[in-house]
């Protein structure tokens, strides 16, 4: 058993190391406390695609509205509403009548074409596209709350940068306790393998990321690879736009988001778990070894410290007891720092071998959707076009 408990403790070590050094190549985007800065700043038109997203519609372009300062003829925000079966489209009717904002404009999205294969959101972007007129494109999702000065702030660093992508992480608010259990897992997952400063280098094409909550285009790129419909077919828009940018050496950005942008996913069991279903294999490139070793490294970072704790206990060798707390003590070190830099809440840590039971089954459940296509939703709209 001692063997068992060593190797696993120098493992999850090693993981720390890795997330600690990912996490602090993170640069921050902060907001422009400089208003006059923002004078100078190309167009910029913010696109909203809203499916079934009567909960967060109003909030969302709200938050938008009221976190620039530029002019109108600075800054547009269209919002699609595609062909939702709630009361989406008469919120944001009645959002446009009640701000009379002349810089908020209202799409009713029409049916997808039947000339190729659209899933996910693709469609509805691409409609915003079409209708936009800035130099640079945002898209944000309806859970995504804007901070003040946020729009001016991801438009300034991407001009300076000369980014043709930048994509920011948004400060992740959890609710619920799914969401508690689940995203932190994920998230960590995702930051031990994610390199800021190899995704931000041109010259590493393998690797590649963006975060579909918050993209921000510069225009011509984007129509030159022919945007959202150039990967009508993709249900991993993020990433897959991502790739596209760095293969055809164009200059991607990423960024810690957590000052200028809020993101609150989810707010119940069944939305949390279809959620992630539907995209998570294919952040794992659809391959079986990505697929394996992300069950290993959320299972070694959230369940093995405590379960050697548990084996040190019924076998009360000290060594291993120490080494079973010691994994313990790295793991909320990890949370920590996932604390301090990204503003992730700590509560109910402790419960995160719970949660990576939980992020195996929807490893599991995500590969078996995409691959048969079977259950294989998103707020009940199947992603087989």
């Amino acid at each position: 058993m001692l063997w068992f408990v060593s190797a696993t403790t120098f493992l999850l070590i090693l993981i720390y190391f890795q997330t600690a050094r990912n996490i602090s190549n993170f640069d921050n985007l902060k907001p422009l406390n400089n208003t006059d800065a923002a004078a100078g700043l190309p167009m910029i038109s913010v696109i909203i695609p809203a499916y079934n997203e009567s909960r967060n519609i109003r909030d969302c372009v709200m938050s938008v509205l009221n976190s620039t300062h530029l002019s109108s003829s600075q800054v547009e925000v269209i919002v699609v509403d595609d062909r939702s079966t709630d009361n989406t489209l008469e919120l944001l009717k009645a959002i446009k009548k009640e701000t009379g904002s002349p810089i908020l404009k209202v799409i009713e999205g029409s049916q997808r074409p039947k000339d190729r294969k659209w899933v996910g959101k693709n469609w509805a972007c691409w409609q915003g596209a079409e209708a936009a007129r800035g130099e640079y494109l945002l898209f944000i999702d309806a859970d995504v709350r804007l901070k003040k000065t946020c729009v001016e702030a991801a438009l300034s660093a991407a001009v300076r940068d000369g980014a043709d992508l930048l994509s920011a992480a948004p400060l992740l608010k959890l609710g619920f306790l799914g969401e508690h259990l689940i995203q932190p897992v994920i998230m960590n997952n995702m930051i031990a393998v994610m390199n800021p400063k190899l995704i931000n280098n041109p010259a590493k094409k393998f690797m590649y990321f963006a975060l579909g909550p918050f993209m921000l285009f510069k225009t011509a790129t984007y129509r030159n690879l022919d945007g959202h419909r150039g990967i009508s077919d993709q249900v991993l828009d993020d990433v897959i736009m991502a790739q596209r940018i760095k293969h055809n050496d164009y200059v991607l950005r990423i960024y810690n988001g957590r000052d200028i942008a809020d993101l609150a996913m989810y707010d119940s069991w069944k939305g949390i778990i279809e959620g992630w279903s539907k995209n998570y294999y294919l952040g794992l490139r659809k391959n079986p070894f990505f697929a394996a070793g992300a069950l290993f490294i959320t299972l070694l970072i959230n369940f093995l410290p405590w379960l050697n704790l548990a084996l040190a206990i019924f076998d009360p060798v000290y060594s291993a007891l120490l080494m079973g707390l010691l994994g313990i003590g790295i793991l909320f070190m990890i949370r920590r720092s996932m604390y301090c830099n990204f503003g992730l809440d700590m509560k109910y840590w402790w419960l995160s071998s719970i949660g990576s039971l939980l992020v195996s089954y929807i490893t599991i459940s995500s590969i078996y959707k995409s691959k048969t296509g079977k259950n294989w939703t998103w707020k009940g709209r199947s992603l087989e076009g």
